[in-house]
């Protein structure tokens, strides 16, 4: 599973999520990247938090949910084809 996929379910199941909490998923700047690119596509949404906006939370917007949703159930689908081996 790619580190997109995994920040969208993480996400999914954590609701909201510093920046530096997606490097147990891939490095900082890796991370950084892919949550612009996410946010450019609708999928996720970023807030600036704290005296010097150096915390930022991010979260999935709605299109994000269903997305995220998805592939959960891709994943579920998957491991129960993989079961059957």
């Amino acid at each position: 599973m790619g580190s997109k996929v995994k920040i969208l379910v993480q996400l999914l199941k954590e609701k909201e999520m510093k920046r530096s909490d997606f490097t147990k998923i891939t490095n900082y700047d890796s991370a950084k990247k892919i949550l612009e690119r996410l946010q450019f596509a609708g999928l996720t949404e970023s807030e600036a938090k704290g005296d010097y906006r150096d915390t930022v939370i991010w979260r999935l917007t709605e299109k994000g949910k269903k997305v995220a949703e998805m592939l959960v159930e891709v994943e579920k689908v998957i491991a129960s084809d993989s079961n059957g081996l």
